[in-house]
């Protein structure tokens, strides 16, 4: 046994020193195995650049590069969506809007929309943010914070019933989110349902 286990050694031995040695002298005596990455090119550099910028809230730094990238290729769409985002974080309402306006509406993602709305509620374009709302809706029914935004709108306008609509849908969801119920408390009180609102501020307390 031992004498049949010494030769398998062997064996695998001058397999391994003839395959090796193989790919050694193609190689060259000096040649050194590199690794070959895929390369980033500048433009995809500048992107990251500019998305960590608006990471750590370098708001100014990062829309100068969205500029550069959109000089170089103003048909970008992922450049003009994630700099109109930036613009909307950095408290510019009407240029986030321009620029996302100026995406069609096919390229437009998901979050260019909701960014969108949220210009819309902020200048009381109540009509546009609630059509938004309500088709991202259709496509992402458990998204919770956009139906919560929904339900603030239409208690706005007054329309009470269906704000406790889209409330009631968010607390199936949550049951304990105490802050959502009560924000339902108080539209219950607007609309004039004062029992119903009694007994959900009690579920807060």
């Amino acid at each position: 046994m031992k004498v049949k286990r010494l030769k398998i050694i062997i064996f695998f031995s001058l397999l391994c020193s003839i395959l090796f040695g193989e790919e050694n002298s193609a190689r060259g005596p000096e040649e050194k195995v590199t690794l070959k990455p895929d390369e980033i090119s500048d433009w995809e550099a500048r992107l990251e650049l500019a998305r960590v910028l608006s990471y750590t809230k370098r708001y100014d730094e990062s829309l100068k590069e969205y500029q550069k990238l959109l000089e170089s290729k103003p048909n970008s769409v992922i450049a003009r969506r994630e700099m109109a985002a930036v613009l909307f974080y950095a408290g510019k309402e009407e240029e986030a809007e321009h620029e996302i306006l100026l995406i069609p509406e096919k390229d437009r993602d998901d979050q260019t929309w909701l960014v969108l709305a949220d210009i819309y509620v902020k200048e009381k374009k109540y009509l546009g943010a609630k059509e938004i709302l309500n088709h991202y809706l259709n496509n992402h029914p458990n998204d919770d914070n956009a139906r919560l935004k929904l339900a603030l709108l239409f208690s706005w306008n007054k329309d009470y019933q269906e704000s406790t609509r889209q409330f009631e849908i968010i607390l199936h969801h949550r049951p304990d989110d105490i802050q959502v119920r009560r924000l339902y408390a108080r539209v219950l009180t607007w609309m004039g349902n004062q029992e119903a609102a009694i007994e959900e501020w009690k579920k807060t307390l």
